[in-house]
């Protein structure tokens, strides 16, 4: 495995955003990345305060799970760039995820809304990069 990756991947877990994106930067201009490490740098970017390099990152997260075939994926990241005002486009870019539900790589691939509640479910009840605690009555 490539030591940048690795190094931009601990950075994510220790929580050093901008260490994060510029080992991701580095990787990506020299390989590329895969899909699970673009949403690894679009959220460092989030938290870095680079908004347009996350919006960047994430969308193309979003097209490479929905290449991959891997739609929960592609349907949590799509959910989080239309949810977020923050990462909106711009109306001339806006119709690169002209919603959640369409894939700006396929246009006439339509992400089923439960693909969408199912993307979402999962990213509740354990997420890649913040686990968060289960609560439980008692």
């Amino acid at each position: 495995m490539v030591p940048a990756l690795e190094l931009g991947r601990d950075a994510v877990k220790r929580h050093a955003w901008s260490e994060a994106m510029e080992a991701f930067a580095g990787v990506d201009r020299d390989a590329g990345l895969s899909a699970d490490d673009l949403e690894l740098m679009g959220t460092a970017a989030w938290w870095a305060g680079k908004p347009e390099d996350a919006t960047d990152a994430l969308e193309r997260a979003f097209a490479a799970y929905s290449e991959a075939g891997r739609n929960l994926d592609a349907a949590r990241v799509g959910f989080d760039l239309a949810r977020s005002p923050a990462m909106s486009r711009p109306a001339d870019r806006s119709r690169q995820l002209a919603s959640p539900f369409t894939s700006p790589t396929r246009p006439s691939a339509v992400l089923r809304p439960q693909w969408v509640a199912d993307g979402w479910r999962e990213r509740s009840n354990s997420s890649k990069v913040f686990p968060r605690p289960r609560c439980t009555p008692g």
